[in-house]
């Protein structure tokens, strides 16, 4: 919901005029914050597209960059990916190897 206010401000808007362009009430608004909720996806994506800005800042406050419709990653992230790919690869393989033991 900071994102949103912030957004708001820097763009010299009301929440009165995003709900007037998400057709959202002011109320409902005033809750998510209140009570720190996340709003509906369906709704996130109203809000983003009125707002002019990605899901993926206002849900994470972080662009993500895409090349070819994927996420580009920097090399931390890649390496990180890797990392849980190979964790991943390596307890299927046990998970198969206990499967296959169990069904003889």
């Amino acid at each position: 919901m900071n994102r949103i206010d912030l957004l708001l401000k820097q763009q010299g808007r009301t929440r009165k005029s995003l709900c007037a362009l998400t057709d959202i009430p002011n109320s409902t608004i005033g809750t998510w914050k209140s009570k720190n909720i996340m709003p509906p996806i369906d709704t996130i994506v109203r809000i983003a597209d009125a707002l002019n800005v990605s899901i993926d800042w206002l849900v994470t406050g972080k662009e993500f960059h895409y090349v070819n419709n994927q996420i580009d990653f920097n090399e931390e992230q890649k390496i990180t990916i890797n990392r849980l790919e190979s964790i991943r690869d390596y307890v299927n393989l046990n998970v198969d190897l206990l499967l296959s033991q169990l069904l003889r």
